[in-house]
Order: structure tokens, then C-alpha cells, then sequence
């Protein structure tokens, strides 16, 4: 027998289609934000069901960026569920105003409030706000609409662009108004800058990238759902409970001596990744607040690996190595 590859936790799935498509622009001698970018906004804008789409340079941008188009402020209180990864917190924070955490619900791993500016948690799907809905995670699921929507390209994602992030929405002026922030001020490349912007463009490097995937997504989707309901029906009960059109970014289990198993697993060649820390007991936004839920499903919640090109027979041996370790 052949020694078995190393699983990791995840890997980005590329292609030599992927490689052409950004050594064209290479070779085009434009590689800023261009005509590519525009019909990636436009593309990815329709699978996400929005008129307009923003492409900028990462996701944590993208949640800033929203909070601004939509006249949130220094001074300013957000609030974001306690178990989340720090950059929903630190985009909240870039503009000067304050998150303020809350807990989740054990059935989905969502905070329990309603009418709130931010939302997201540590499984990849977004939860509905009134006004910016940070899905970073969340592109293949069936989410609902919110007045800004933001997506992110980083690994592990859907689409990987390397970095990268877009927003969305169904208004005009709110699009028009991010593109002066990403873009100093400006709608065009003139030298006229009527508003503060910033310079948080996207590449058309990134685009190429994104475009070919793109054409992949709907095999994707199939790919990533396969793996998630194989685990499922392998692993049964230590497996969250989900929504209809759901998928996660990653399959999530809850263990009791989560910490053991990670390194035991480790030993097998099975890279894998403990939850999110609560946000209220990072030193960064440290609180004496306590939100029970998020301490538990924190201490014992794991994500398996969930490449997009993981097999069946990969996928078998994690939860064949999982429950001979939990016996």
C-alpha cells in the first residue's frame, strides 16, 4: 500500500484553464481593475440575485465599505454575533464605530436578534440585517436579500481570487456611492474627486481568475454538497443541524476532547481546524460579558476537511479515523 496523501483542511481547486485565463491578461499589458472586472461584478451579480455588483479588494473591505454606503459612523454601535471570525469586528471597528457581540442560537449557530446592521457566523452563512448582510462564506446558499450584500474570494471560498470581495445591491445610488469610496472619490478615472474615496480596487488578474471558475460553480456546488451530505450520513448525530439551501463553507462536528481529536487525526495525515474563538474573549475586543452558546459550540466545535476536490474514499477514511477515535 502507498502512503496516503496528506487531507488538508481545505485546498483551492485550480485548473490549466485558470492558468490561461489570468496569463492572457498578463500577456494583455492590462492588469488593473478593467473591462474584466466589470463583467465579473456583472456576472457574479446575477448568481447572487442583486442588480449591481462592486468588486473590491477583500471581503473585510467589503463589510467597511457597506457600512459606509449605507451612513454608519464613528460613534456608532453594531451588533454581530459573539462567534464570528474577527475581520466582521475589525471592519466594524475600521469605521469607527463599536461592535457589540451577541450570542447564538444552538440550532443554527445565527444570533438571535432581528434588524441588526451586521450579521454572520462561524459555519459561512450569512444572516439577514436590515441593512448590510455579510455573507462572506455564503455563495451557493439560498440566502435572502438584504440592502447591501458582501461576498469574499479568499480561501476557503467558493470562488477563490486569492483576495478579493464584492458587494451588492438592487440601488443605484448606493452602488454609484461605493465606487466613489473604493475609488477616491471618483466614478470615472478622471482627475475630479467630488467626494472621499478611498483605494480599495480590484484587479483584472483577479477577474480573469474569477471568470474562469465562475464557469465551474454549478459543479462546485454539486461537488461540495456530495462531500457535506456523505459526511452527514456517516457521522450522523455529531453533526450540526442545517437548513434547506444551506451550504456550509465548511463540515462542521461538536466533540467533547475536541483538542485531542484535532492532533490525533493530525497524526493520520488529516489536517482539520477548531471553531472560531468568541469574539469577547480576544484581547482585542476582550469583555466580561458571558454568551453561553457561543463558549460551548466554541469548545467543541471542529471543521473536517472540505475541499471541493476531496474524494469519496478521502471522505471515509476522516470519518472512519473520527469514530474509531470517539469509541
Amino acid at each position: 500500500m502507498g502512503v496516503r496523501k496528506f487531507i488538508h483542511e481545505y485546498s483551492p481547486s485550480f485548473n490549466e484553464s485558470d492558468s490561461k485565463a489570468v496569463a492572457d491578461v498578463v500577456a494583455s499589458g492590462w492588469i488593473s481593475e478593467g473591462k474584466l472586472t466589470k463583467e465579473f461584478e456583472e456576472k457574479v451579480a446575477s448568481v447572487m440575485g442583486y442588480k449591481f455588483g462592486v468588486a473590491t479588494c477583500n471581503g473585510t473591505i467589503a463589510i467597511s465599505l457597506g457600512l459606509w454606503a449605507m451612513d454608519f459612523k464613528a460613534g456608532d454601535t453594531i451588533s454581530m454575533p459573539d462567534f464570528a471570525f474577527v475581520a466582521t469586528a475589525n471592519a466594524i471597528s475600521m469605521i469607527g464605530a463599536k461592535p457589540k457581540f451577541r450570542d447564538v442560537k444552538a440550532s443554527d449557530f445565527n444570533a438571535d436578534f432581528l434588524h441588526v446592521p451586521v450579521a454572520l457566523n462561524g459555519r459561512g452563512v450569512g444572516t439577514l440585517s436590515h441593512s448590510v448582510l455579510d455573507a462572506a462564506q455564503a455563495l451557493g446558499s439560498n440566502i435572502e436579500k438584504s440592502g447591501i450584500a458582501t461576498l469574499s474570494f479568499a480561501p476557503p471560498k467558493m470562488l477563490v481570487t486569492g483576495q478579493g470581495g464584492m458587494l451588492f445591491t438592487d440601488s443605484k445610488e448606493v452602488e454609484e456611492k461605493i465606487r466613489r469610496l473604493k475609488d477616491h472619490g471618483r466614478l470615472d478615472k478622471a482627475d475630479y474627486h467630488p467626494s472621499r474615496g478611498f483605494d480599495f480596487k480590484f484587479t483584472d488578474l483577479q477577474a480573469a481568475l474569477g471568470l474562469s471558475q465562475l464557469r465551474r460553480l454549478p459543479k462546485r456546488i454539486q461537488q461540495k454538497q456530495a462531500i457535506f451530505n456523505h459526511y452527514r450520513d456517516e457521522l450522523g448525530d455529531l453533526c450540526p443541524p442545517f437548513k434547506d439551501g444551506e451550504l456550509l463553507m465548511m463540515q462542521d462536528i461538536l466533540v467533547n476532547d475536541r483538542n485531542r481529536l484535532v492532533v490525533r487525526l493530525l497524526k493520520l495525515g488529516i489536517q482539520t481546524r477548531p471553531f472560531y474563538c468568541p469574539l469577547h474573549t480576544q484581547p482585542v475586543y476582550k469583555t466580561n460579558w458571558r454568551f453561553p452558546v457561543t463558549e460551548r459550540i466554541s469548545a467543541t466545535g471542529l471543521w473536517l476537511p472540505s475541499s471541493p476536490d476531496l474524494s469519496s474514499e478521502e471522505v471515509s477514511f476522516i470519518c472512519d479515523s473520527i469514530k474509531r477515535r470517539l469509541k
